[in-house]
């Protein structure tokens, strides 16, 4: 006898029926055939459900994902955008604080080097008041020649005019500053004058040191090395 067509798409229950029918209309072998085909197909059914079903959740968790629908068991978004809002946040906070890390370095950088060029101001005029202010009470220079002079004799050498300048210049200067308190300046003087009755015109290499103290950098060691007589 010829098996008629079977609709494999069927629910279980309608899957039995047909089952029966095959069964009482059929050989064994044929029925055999016929029961394989039909479990084939409804295991095919089964994959293909579960396939429809994942893609369906997965459709509807990344939708949740863009949209910002999904959250973790503490409430927290974690969304796409959610993540891209927390990421904007923390680099525009990152950001901001470089920013004003650099600017506060820039500042203290151009406070020294102001420092610098008023002392030399000072030294030029021969403005002992200028000169005190701009060096620290324990100021200390080391001279080419391993000499030290002190604030005191920088001081008293304004007041007497026993040193006078026509030229006092600081130039190719390159500050280093470390913390809130210490920064460190190199660069070369180019000083013209008098000296004690003895024309003065040299070319140093200098590396001062300065403090900050009071709000106000000044310069607590030099020492410089001559490079043209």
């Amino acid at each position: 006898m010829e098996l008629q067509p079977v609709d494999f798409s069927l629910r279980a229950k309608n899957q039995r029926n047909v089952v029966a029918a095959v069964v009482s209309t059929a050989g064994r072998r044929k029925s055999a055939t016929a029961l394989w085909w039909i479990g084939f197909c409804e295991g095919h059914a089964k994959r293909n459900r579960r396939r429809r079903d994942f893609r369906r959740q997965s459709r509807s968790l990344s939708y949740g994902v863009a949209s910002g629908s999904v959250q973790d068991d503490h409430g927290r978004d974690c969304s796409v955008y959610g993540y891209v809002r927390r990421m904007k946040f923390f680099l525009t906070f990152s950001l901001a604080c470089v920013a004003a890390a650099l600017a506060e370095t820039t500042d203290e950088n151009a406070a020294v080097l102001r420092a610098e060029r008023d002392g030399c101001v000072a030294y030029l005029r021969g403005d002992a008041d200028g000169i005190a202010k701009f060096l620290t009470d324990d100021y200390t220079l080391t001279n080419s020649k391993g000499e030290i002079t002190t604030a005191a004799d920088d001081i008293e050498d304004a007041k007497t005019g026993s040193v006078h300048y026509d030229v006092f210049e600081n130039y190719d200067m390159k500050v280093r500053v470390y913390g809130d308190h210490t920064a460190i300046v190199t660069g070369k003087t180019k000083v013209k004058g008098h000296a004690q009755g003895k024309p003065l015109d040299i070319i140093v290499q200098f590396t001062d040191t300065f403090v900050k103290q009071n709000g106000r950098w000044r310069l607590a060691a030099g020492h410089v090395s001559r490079l043209k007589e």
